[in-house]
């Protein structure tokens, strides 16, 4: 077999209709003699604000989707529109323009889908995602083993009571990873009342 080169993959959606309908974005598999892709730059925006209650779904290696929106998976929630940027997401305008360049990595497929939630209205959407094959990883001075490394988005939505803790991240013990970021909103009748220490247990090593 030849020495495959890196390539890079991706499309770009212009003028395009989002609805409560999962409508497919990106489709792509790797080719025969690819090892692992990962995408590097994700962005939406659409005409009026239903960006901000966009559904994003990508599925890796045809398993249970990673899903998110994307406010939150850049770090904002409950509307703010502030214009910021960095390495790994920002907001582009001031009416919402995602920008999210982690890296999602696949070893076979990924397919990227898109839909809003019922009742939501309809918007004109824009949408572009650009990925790499055959590249080395590595995010904060760890190399990411590809292609066996798999992205896991974990989601918490619960009512606290004072003085509970609340579990941002769990992984068993078996696993070794890297914890990449983490999104924390809240509401509460008093917005003092969040106690921001975070607490690191790590258990066991199985090896």
């Amino acid at each position: 077999m030849a020495p495959f080169s890196p390539a890079l993959a991706g499309t770009a959606l212009s003028i395009a209709r989002i609805n409560d309908t999962e409508q497919t974005f990106f489709e792509y598999e790797l080719p025969a003699n690819a090892k692992w892709g990962y995408t590097t730059h994700f962005w939406i925006t659409t005409e009026q604000d239903a960006c901000d209650a966009a559904t994003i779904r990508f599925y890796v290696d045809g398993e249970a989707p990673i899903e998110f929106n994307p406010p939150m998976a850049s770090g904002v929630a409950w509307g703010d529109q502030t214009v910021f940027m960095h390495k790994w997401a920002g907001n582009g305008a001031e009416r919402s323009a995602w920008n999210i360049n982690y890296r999602i990595p696949f070893a076979k497929s990924l397919r990227i889908t898109y839909q809003l939630p019922a009742g939501v209205h309809t918007d004109t959407v824009f949408m572009i995602v650009r990925g790499i094959t055959d590249t080395p990883l590595t995010i904060g001075g760890v190399e990411i083993p590809l292609p066996a490394a798999k992205m896991q988005l974990q989601k918490k939505n619960e009512t606290l009571q004072p003085m509970d803790f609340l579990s941002i991240v769990d992984t068993p013990s078996t696993m070794d990873g890297l914890v990449f970021m983490t999104t924390l909103a809240f509401q509460a009748a008093n917005e003092h009342s969040l106690e921001g220490c975070f607490h690191f247990y790590e258990g066991p090593r199985a090896n």
